[in-house]
C-alpha cells in the first residue's frame, strides 16, 4: 500500500518545481522547513545532512549512533 493512500502525508521530488532535478541541499532545506523525514535510495545523499548538521540521518548502511 503507498503511503499516501495509508494516510501520510508525502511529497516526491516529481512534485517539486525542479522534480528529480532537484539538489541534495534544496531537499534537506525544505525538509526543515515542513518538518520532513526525508527517505532516498540515494547512497550519498547522508553525506549532505551530515555536513549540514542540520538533521539527525539514518542510514541502513551505517550502525546508529
Amino acid at each position: 500500500m503507498a503511503a499516501t493512500e495509508a494516510g501520510c502525508d508525502c511529497l516526491h521530488t516529481l512534485e517539486l518545481p525542479e522534480a528529480n532535478n532537484t539538489t541534495d541541499g534544496a531537499i534537506s532545506n525544505l525538509s526543515v522547513q515542513e518538518q520532513r523525514v526525508v527517505i532516498s535510495k540515494n547512497a550519498d545523499f547522508v553525506n549532505t545532512f551530515y555536513c549540514m548538521e542540520s538533521l539527525i540521518s539514518y542510514s541502513s548502511s551505517r550502525p546508529a549512533t
